[in-house]
């Protein structure tokens, strides 16, 4: 049978990317495709496939746009208007994340809920939400990321907390937030996960009652743009990205809440999806650090103020895992 395609060009940051792919990933599984991945153009602005293989390649390929095997240019193509143009076609972004061709006005984008006939389709598009905690039971990190993780992650204690404070594009009251989980981080190692370097600023001064407080990645005080997905995102700054993100994740606990615009950060949700995953079990137990899960007791001196203010929250947090969890099984 000839082989077909399905090119996956997600857009967004990290957790819009993860949340595409999977979408991509599912079409393919179910249509019998290849899929083909080209990160470059947002999120990351490299190959995913750099960072992470996807499991059951013999089910359904997954390969990067570079290592096409025949000429993309000569399959016939879904959006018809971008045939012979793959890598030449201009996109225009739509508010509801979707692009557009600028020449022909096709949007690049097609129905994923049928088969279709063409050699290629072509998906460019963000859109996140919880799909990329579905993705996370296919990924294996490459060497070249458990290395970068296993440098990184041997700056910090064997046992500590995870707090993740988004204040730039997205901002919180971290005042507020920090005073209501004082009880849990008193007299311990505290990890802060931040893009914010006003946070890494004046944290020090709002947590006094830590043992002490770490930073994977330290920033400006006066830097008010998001860390990633800008010009300037590379290899080097994907890596440290990733490494705060398993660091998070593999807390002992992880703290968050919503932000000042109503909603939980995407950073925040995929990093406490990925604390329930089996993929961060696999990276701890690879760098020997599975003795982070070690149970500690609480001090739960003043734990009522944060129930008052996050009790909703707590609610969401165990339905996140539950989906995880549950995904989880299914696929196995």
């Amino acid at each position: 049978m000839e082989t077909k395609y399905l090119l996956c060009r997600p857009r967004g940051g990290l957790n819009d990317m993860l949340c595409q792919i999977e979408h991509c990933l599912r079409y393919c599984r179910k249509y019998q495709r290849t899929l083909v991945l080209d990160s470059t153009r947002s999120g990351l602005r490299d190959d995913f496939l750099k960072y992470f293989s996807i499991e059951d390649q013999q089910k359904t390929p997954v390969i990067s746009l570079v290592d096409m095997p025949v000429d993309i240019e000569q399959l016939s193509t879904f959006p018809l208007g971008i045939k012979g143009r793959i890598g030449s076609y201009v996109p225009h972004e739509l508010s509801d994340g979707q692009n557009e061709d600028l020449k022909s006005g096709d949007i690049i984008n097609f129905d994923m809920k049928t088969a279709h006939l063409v050699d290629l389709l072509v998906q460019e598009r963000a859109g996140g939400g919880i799909n990329s905690y579905w993705i996370l039971q296919h990924l294996q990190p490459t060497e070249l990321l458990l290395s970068a993780l296993k440098k990184n992650l041997a700056k910090l204690p064997s046992t500590y907390i995870s707090v993740h404070i988004r204040n730039t594009d997205l901002s919180t009251d971290y005042e507020s937030f920090i005073k209501s989980i004082t009880w849990a981080l008193r007299d311990r190692d505290v990890l802060i996960g931040t893009d914010s370097g006003e946070i890494q600023e004046r944290l020090p001064s709002l947590a006094s009652e830590v043992n002490a407080l770490h930073f994977l990645t330290e920033l400006d005080p006066s830097r008010e743009i998001r860390l990633h997905d800008t010009d300037s995102t590379d290899e080097t700054s994907n890596l440290e990205m990733f490494s705060d993100r398993f660091a998070w994740a593999m807390g002992r606990r992880l703290y968050f809440t919503t932000t000042k615009q109503g909603y939980v950060s995407g950073f925040s949700g995929l990093a406490y999806g990925l604390s329930q995953s089996n993929l961060t079990k696999r990276v701890a137990k690879e760098l020997g650090y599975a003795q982070i899960y070690k149970k500690r007791p609480f001090n739960l001196k003043g734990m009522d103020l944060f129930l008052r203010k996050q009790g909703a929250f707590l609610l969401a947090k165990l339905a996140i895992k539950l989906v995880v969890k549950t995904r989880e099984i299914i696929g196995k």
